[in-house]
C-alpha cells in the first residue's frame, strides 16, 4: 500500500512538473522594430513646421530627446497625472503637429516578418488640444508599395483625442507578405491653432512560443539606506526580512561604497560606470546647465547602461521618486528611459510606485525589460506609518527618536520591496530575473560628525557634506537569474557603485563599454578576486581614497559651490586621514601625526583623481627662469620633466620657475581652459602648437597671454618642426572631452524645485542665497 502511495505521489510530481514546463511555454514580445530608433530613415511631410514648434516649446515638461537621432520632432514629454501626489510621466516620443490647411505626415521604415503574429504598440497624448472636429484626426497605417493597411484613426476610436494624458493603444498587425513596409502616420486639424501630439514608444513586437524567458533586470535604490541597517550586510536590527531573503537567493557585498554623496552624481556614477567628474555634469550645486548637458549627451563618450540594453531589445522604464533624472526641471540629466514615472511625497510614495510597479510588470511580464525602481522613503524627513513605527519604539526605548523613525522607513520600504518581489514570483518572473538593491548615498546620524569641515555646513539627518563611511557605504545585493549558481554568497572585498553596471552586463553576457570605468564583481565573489578595490569618490568641495586601510580626504575648490569653487589666490585648506582598523567610526583624524602616510595617500589621490587638460612648456636651447600665473581658475598639477630644474609654489594660482634646456614644465588647471600669463626673466621667444607658431608678448619679457581654447596652441609639434628651434620656449596643449570647465551661464531654478531641494537637504545655510 505504501508502494503504491509513493508511486502515485511520483506521478502527481510528475504531471506537475510537466504541467509547470507547459507553462512556461507562452508567448513572449520580442521587439523588432523600434521607430524612434529608426527615425533617421525617416521620410516627413509638412509645412510650417517652426510656426508649430514656436507653439510648443512654451510647455515646460518636455526637452528634445537627447539619445536619439538629432530632431526637433523626438522629444521627452510628460503629463501631471495626479497633482496631489505630484506625480507625473514622461515618455521618449514623436512630436507632430498640424492647424487647418496644415497637416503633418511621417513615414518610417519596419522590420515586419512575413506570417508572424506581430502587434504594433504605442501611446499617445495630445496638448493645446481643442474639443471635437477641431482636435483633428490621426490616422495611422502600414504602406508597402501601392498596397497601404488601415491600423487606427482618432475617428474610428471610442476614445476622445487624450488632451494632457496617455492613452495606451495594441493592434493586431496584419500576417501579409511585406517587401519594404513603412508605417505612415499622419495627423491633421480644423482649428486655426497648432494642435500638438506625441506618439510615445511606437515599437512592433513578435510574438514568440518560448520554452525558456528572456533574463529580466530590476534595479532598486533606497535613497539614504545606510549599509549597517541591512541584517544581511550586517545583522544589527533585523528589519529588512524581505531585502535579505534576495541575498540568500543571490550575493551580498558588506563592504561596498558609492563614489560620490549625494544623489545626481551618484545615480549617474552607478548607470555609467563613470566618477561623476567624468560626466561633465557639475558635483558642485543643484543646477545643471545646457553647456553641461551638451557635454554629457554629445561629447562625453558615455554611455548609461539603459542605452546599451536598448541596443539588445530591453524596453526601459522608471517608476520611483529622483528628480535628478528630469532634464527639464533644471536640475536633472535624462538617463534614456523609455518611459519614467515621477513622485514627489514624503513617504506615501512608496504605496504608489510599489502599485505602479505591480500593475507594470503586470502588463510587460511577456517582454524583456530594464526596470529602475527608486525608494525615497529613508530620506529625510524620517515619517513613517505608525504600524511600522510602534514595534521600534517598544524594541528600542532608549534609542534617538530620528533614528528610530529612520529605522522605520526602512522597515516600511523593505515591505514594500517585498511585495515586488511576490508579484515577480507570481508571474513566473522570479528565477529569471536579475535583482539589485543598493542606495546612493548613507546617512549622518553621529553626533561627532554634526558639522562638516568640508562644506562649513551641517552634516547631522543629512549627506552630501562628508567622505565619512556613514554617507559613503551602502549596501549591495545582487540576486542573479537562477541559471548563474551564484546563491547565498557574501564577500567582505571592498567593492565600488562603479562596478554594478559591469556585474549586470557580465551576468547578461553582454561586452562592457571601454569608457566604463568598473570592473564586473563577478570574480570577487567567485573567490577569484581577494583584494580590496581602491575607492575613489568625489563630493562637493572634496574628494577622498581609501586604501590598505586608511582613508585620506582633501578640500577640494574644483568640486566647490558657486562664487567660491574656483577661490582666490589664497583659501582654506583641509584635509584628513582615518586609521579604519584602529578607528572604524572615524573620530580621529591623524593627518598630522602620520605624515609619511598622508604623502603616500595623497599621492595615491592624486594618481587616482580625474584628469584635466595637459599644458606642456619646453625650454629648447636656453635656460630659462620665470613666473606662470593663472586667470579665472588654480593649477590643478604642475610638475617638471627634468633633473635640475626648479618649480616653486607661490600660490595655489602662480608659480616660479626655473628650467634647463630640454626640460619642461607640464601643468593642469582648473578650469580646464583657464587662460595664463607667462613672466621670463629674460627675453626671449614663445612658439606654440602643432606647428611652432611664434605668440606674441605684451612687452619685452611678457607677458604672454596663453588661451588653450585657441587651437593654435593645441598638439604636439612633429620633431622635423622642432629641429627648426634653436632657442626659445615652446607651448602646446593637448585637448581632452573630459574635465572641469567654466560654465558661462548660470540656470535659476524655478521656487518650486528651491522648495524641493530645501526639503530634501540639498540647500541650507549659504546655499540658499545662491540660487
Amino acid at each position: 500500500m505504501i508502494k503504491k502511495k509513493s508511486a502515485l505521489l511520483l506521478l502527481i510530481l510528475s504531471f506537475l512538473s510537466c504541467l509547470n514546463r507547459v507553462q512556461q511555454v507562452i508567448d513572449k514580445e520580442a521587439l523588432t522594430s523600434d521607430l524612434i530608433s529608426s527615425f533617421h530613415n525617416a521620410v516627413i511631410k509638412d509645412s510650417n513646421f517652426n510656426r508649430k514648434y514656436k507653439d510648443l516649446i512654451n510647455y515646460k515638461k518636455l526637452f528634445k530627446d537627447p539619445w536619439s537621432y538629432n530632431s526637433p520632432r523626438l522629444v521627452m514629454v510628460g503629463f501631471e497625472i495626479d497633482k496631489k501626489k505630484m506625480f507625473q510621466n514622461m515618455r521618449r516620443s514623436i512630436y507632430l503637429s498640424a492647424y487647418k490647411g496644415s497637416p503633418c505626415k511621417v513615414s518610417i521604415p519596419i522590420d515586419i516578418s512575413t506570417g508572424c503574429d506581430s502587434f504594433f504598440s504605442f501611446s499617445f497624448a495630445g496638448l493645446s488640444i481643442e474639443s471635437g472636429e477641431n482636435a483633428g484626426d490621426l490616422i495611422i497605417k502600414i504602406v508597402d508599395g501601392d498596397r497601404s493597411f488601415f491600423l487606427y484613426s482618432t475617428k474610428n476610436s471610442d476614445e476622445a483625442f487624450p488632451g494632457n494624458r496617455w492613452i495606451d493603444i495594441c493592434i493586431d498587425l496584419p500576417e501579409e507578405y511585406f517587401t519594404t513596409p513603412y508605417i505612415e502616420i499622419s495627423f491633421k486639424a480644423n482649428s486655426s491653432n497648432p494642435q500638438h501630439i506625441f506618439i510615445a514608444n511606437p515599437r512592433i513586437f513578435i510574438r514568440k512560443k518560448e520554452q525558456t524567458s528572456f533574463t529580466n533586470v530590476i534595479f532598486i535604490c533606497v535613497d539614504a539606506l545606510r549599509a549597517d541597517v541591512v541584517d544581511s550586510i550586517l545583522k544589527k536590527y533585523n528589519i529588512t526580512p524581505k531585502i535579505d531573503s534576495l541575498a540568500k537567493d543571490g550575493m551580498a557585498f558588506t563592504n561596498h561604497f558609492i563614489v560620490s554623496n549625494w544623489t545626481r552624481p551618484s545615480t549617474i556614477s552607478m548607470f555609467t560606470s563613470s566618477y561623476a567628474s567624468d560626466t561633465g555634469v557639475n558635483l558642485y550645486y543643484p543646477p545643471v546647465s545646457d553647456e553641461e548637458k551638451e557635454f554629457f549627451y554629445r561629447k562625453s563618450g558615455i554611455k548609461p547602461i539603459t542605452s546599451i540594453l536598448r541596443e539588445k531589445g530591453y524596453i526601459t522604464r522608471s517608476i520611483g521618486n529622483n528628480s535628478f533624472m528630469l532634464d527639464y526641471n533644471g536640475i536633472g540629466i535624462d538617463l534614456n528611459f523609455d518611459n519614467l514615472s515621477e513622485y514627489e511625497t514624503q513617504w506615501e510614495d512608496t504605496i504608489d510606485i510599489t502599485n505602479e510597479v505591480i500593475e507594470w510588470l503586470k502588463n510587460n511580464s511577456r517582454r524583456k525589460f530594464f526596470l529602475f525602481i527608486n525608494y525615497n522613503a529613508p530620506h529625510s524627513a524620517y515619517i513613517p506609518p505608525e504600524q511600522y513605527l510602534n514595534p521600534l519604539k517598544r524594541r528600542y526605548k532608549y534609542m534617538h527618536p530620528w533614528f528610530r523613525s529612520y529605522l522605520g522607513e526602512v522597515a516600511f520600504t523593505d515591505h514594500y520591496i517585498g511585495l515586488v518581489v511576490k508579484e515577480l514570483k507570481r508571474l513566473n518572473l522570479y528565477n529569471n530575473t536579475i535583482i539589485i538593491v543598493t542606495s546612493d548615498h548613507g546617512e549622518i546620524f553621529s553626533r561627532e560628525h554634526e558639522y562638516s569641515p568640508f562644506t562649513d555646513a551641517r552634516a547631522l539627518y543629512s549627506h552630501g557634506q562628508t567622505q565619512l563611511d556613514e554617507e559613503l557605504r551602502t549596501p549591495l545585493i545582487i540576486k542573479p537569474d537562477i541559471k548563474s549558481n551564484l546563491r547565498n554568497k557574501k564577500t567582505d572585498v571592498l567593492v565600488r557603485s562603479i562596478d554594478i553596471a559591469p556585474t549586470i552586463l557580465d551576468l547578461l553576457d553582454i561586452p562592457q563599454p571601454v569608457k566604463y570605468k568598473g570592473k564586473t564583481l563577478l570574480s570577487v565573489i567567485r573567490g577569484k578576486e581577494r583584494k580590496d578595490r581602491i575607492l575613489y569618490s568625489e563630493g562637493r568641495m572634496m574628494y577622498s581614497v581609501r586604501a590598505h586601510g586608511y582613508k585620506y580626504a582633501e578640500r577640494f575648490y574644483g568640486f566647490g559651490l558657486r562664487p567660491s569653487h574656483w577661490g582666490g589666490d589664497e583659501v582654506i585648506e583641509y584635509r584628513e586621514l582615518f586609521d579604519l582598523k584602529k578607528d572604524p567610526n572615524e573620530l580621529e583624524n591623524i593627518v598630522d601625526k602620520k605624515k609619511q602616510v598622508t604623502m603616500k595617500m595623497q599621492d595615491l589621490l592624486h594618481k587616482m583623481r580625474f584628469e584635466q587638460t595637459q599644458n606642456i612648456l619646453t625650454s629648447k636651447g636656453v635656460k630659462v627662469g620665470g613666473i606662470i600665473k593663472v586667470y579665472n581658475g588654480f593649477f590643478y598639477d604642475v610638475r617638471t620633466n627634468g633633473k635640475g630644474s626648479e618649480l616653486e609654489k607661490i600660490s595655489r594660482k602662480e608659480y616660479y620657475f626655473n628650467l634647463l634646456p630640454g626640460n619642461s614644465i607640464i601643468y593642469q588647471t582648473i578650469p580646464k581652459e583657464a587662460k595664463t600669463a607667462l613672466y621670463t626673466d629674460k627675453k626671449i621667444k614663445l612658439f606654440s602648437g602643432r606647428y611652432l607658431l611664434p605668440v606674441i608678448s605684451s612687452s619685452i619679457n611678457g607677458p604672454y597671454l596663453i588661451d588653450p581654447s585657441n587651437k593654435i596652441f593645441h598638439y604636439k609639434p612633429c620633431d622635423n618642426i622642432i629641429s627648426f628651434i634653436n632657442k626659445g620656449l615652446l607651448y602646446w596643449n593637448i585637448p581632452q572631452k573630459s574635465g572641469i570647465r567654466e560654465i558661462k551661464k548660470t540656470r535659476f531654478l524655478s521656487r518650486d524645485i528651491n522648495r524641493l531641494l530645501q526639503k530634501w537637504g540639498y540647500i541650507q545655510g549659504k546655499e540658499k542665497k545662491l540660487n
